[in-house]
């Protein structure tokens, strides 16, 4: 199926669905309903991305909770995810004509800030760690190259940015003993 806000039609999504248009628009009365489902949806497999992530950690008997968070954000982040990908890079299509789509989708980064904040480390470096990671997303989304143009480069960022968490716990827990 082809990508993008002009493509995705109604009739074009039931027929990639395999189902009727009214089929379709019984579950999703409207495109922007669609739309809205889709965007949920992306936003709960994230946070489910996330879970996993954390639940491979704790399974492999990593010590301790700090950080915890943050590193399974940067895991999944810096995880290339063509299909997904290719579907939000629809849904940023979808923003630039409804900016009112893009409530859900500022409340999920507020939680993820809120969450990165609260997870044991300083919130400074919380924040610049997320952010980073949310610029490899971005930049894989868009096809902005520069900086990610081997297969070596994500990899060695995710490694700098789990090295900048586990720096940032050894810090807090070095605060924590000093008190």
């Amino acid at each position: 199926m082809e990508w993008g806000a002009s493509a995705m039609t109604l009739d074009a999504v039931a027929k990639q669905a395999g189902v009727s248009k009214g089929g379709l628009l019984y579950h999703f009365p409207s495109k922007e309903a669609l739309v809205e489902a889709m965007i949920s949806h992306l936003i709960d497999d994230f946070d489910a991305a996330i879970q996993a992530e954390i639940a491979r950690e704790i399974s492999e008997g990593k010590a301790g909770t700090m950080g915890r968070w943050l590193r399974a954000y940067v895991r999944v982040n810096t995880t290339p995810q063509d299909e997904t990908e290719a579907i939000s890079c629809s849904l940023m299509a979808a923003f630039a004509t409804n900016p009112k789509m893009l409530k859900p989708a500022q409340q999920a980064f507020e939680r993820w800030q809120h969450q990165a904040e609260n997870d044991g480390i300083s919130a400074e470096v919380a924040t610049i760690v997320r952010l980073a990671a949310d610029g490899c997303w971005l930049c894989r989304l868009f096809g902005f190259r520069a900086g990610l143009d081997s297969k070596e480069q994500l990899p060695a960022l995710r490694r700098e940015l789990l090295a900048l968490i586990d720096e940032a716990v050894e810090e807090s827990q070095t605060k924590i003993k000093g008190r």
